[in-house]
């Protein structure tokens, strides 16, 4: 058997309450893990996590480390730390520069697209619209709309 393993709102889903997806947040994961198991309990759950989903599986890992229904797991294209390596300084590369913007370019859609449900703030729109990497997305739309202090606080706990 095979299951797949959507942040909120991603991959064609509605997104059905005011909490978007977060690198931050491991509970859904952990839910969705749960269920597979319950449904399938003499299954052996294993996981495959790419990219954002590569942090986040870890992330999941080092909170529950043994108290997990997984057998096994494997992580590709981790960023670990995104305020450290290229997904966030766009500023060192041009293939940096380029997914930076690719992905802040993403993320607008994302929250365009979910702009009806998700709780906006006071120049949600205007955050939005003059983002231009994921840098700037990470520091003006991310922490108020998630509930993060500042960027470095989303980063920390991400």
């Amino acid at each position: 058997r095979v299951a797949a393993f959507n942040m909120r709102g991603c991959g064609g889903l509605s997104l059905m309450t005011r909490r978007g997806y977060s690198a931050a947040d491991v509970e859904d994961l952990d839910a969705a893990l749960q269920a597979a198991q319950q449904r399938f309990p003499k299954s052996r759950l294993v996981a495959a996590g790419f990219s954002l989903g590569a942090n986040l599986l870890v992330k999941y890992l080092g909170e529950k480390r043994t108290a997990t229904p997984l057998v096994a797991a494997a992580s590709v294209s981790n960023p670990f730390t995104l305020r450290v390596d290229g997904v966030v300084n766009s500023k060192e590369s041009f293939v940096s520069m380029f997914y930076s913007r690719l992905l802040a370019y993403k993320l607008k859609a994302y929250f365009r697209e979910h702009a009806s449900v998700l709780g906006l703030f006071p120049g949600f729109n205007e955050a939005v619209r003059e983002a231009k990497t994921i840098a700037d997305i990470d520091d003006r739309v991310v922490p108020p709309l998630l509930g993060f202090k500042d960027q470095r606080d989303y980063y920390d706990k991400t």
